[in-house]
């Protein structure tokens, strides 16, 4: 279990187990989950255990992620038009929404540019090439130590505009883009919002 991870943490966690060893078992998972409730069971020699995530059942979404991965390894290209089941939003780390919400307010202003082949690179920067994607500029700030520093340079950049300069440049994103991702829009919509002149 990921304990970090805020997005699928275990919401809360009902565990049966013999009356006997209730208080004890109850204290060693409520660290790991501050809300573990308990219940008596019926037999003495079985621990069952139940996780909640996201109000659905944990083995209801480790359903989804695996006929997520058949599909994905089929390569189908019917595969790839259908909806995700579980929206983008939810399954990444606050980290990453972070981080690309940075990458989309970078291009939108003009710090990081396409070159026309889904090539990214920094403008007014070493002119090296960061990523054939957003979301992949995005992963990269995350997990590549050595883009910490660029990371950190954009961000510094971001800081430094105003607030009606962000808005006005994400909602020309938005209008005139032609390859955003559902995800994009909303994390699009949500800056919009969030740098909004009137707020």
């Amino acid at each position: 279990m990921d304990l970090n991870d805020d997005t699928f943490a275990q919401k809360d966690l009902t565990i049966w187990a013999q009356a006997t060893d209730s208080a004890e078992l109850l204290q060693r998972y409520r660290k790991v989950n501050s809300i573990t409730s308990i219940r008596p069971s019926n037999n003495k020699h079985s621990l069952r255990a139940l996780s909640r995530c996201l109000n659905f059942p944990a083995f209801y979404l480790s359903q989804i992620e695996f006929y997520r991965s058949c599909y994905d390894r089929l390569q189908e290209k019917e595969a790839a038009t259908l909806p995700d089941v579980i929206p983008d939003e939810l399954t990444v780390s606050a980290d990453f929404r972070r981080a690309y919400e940075h990458v989309v307010i970078a291009v939108a202003i003009g710090l990081i540019t396409n070159k026309g082949n889904g090539a990214y690179q920094v403008v007014n920067g070493s002119g090296s090439i960061i990523g054939s994607s957003r979301r992949q500029v995005a992963e990269k700030f995350v997990v590549d130590y050595s883009s910490q520093r660029l990371y950190a340079e954009i961000g510094k950049r971001i800081a430094a505009c105003e607030s009606e300069t962000i808005y006005n440049a994400v909602t020309t994103l938005i209008q005139t883009a032609s390859d955003l991702e559902p995800f994009e829009q909303e994390i699009l919509t949500t800056l919009s919002q969030r740098y909004h002149p009137l707020r």
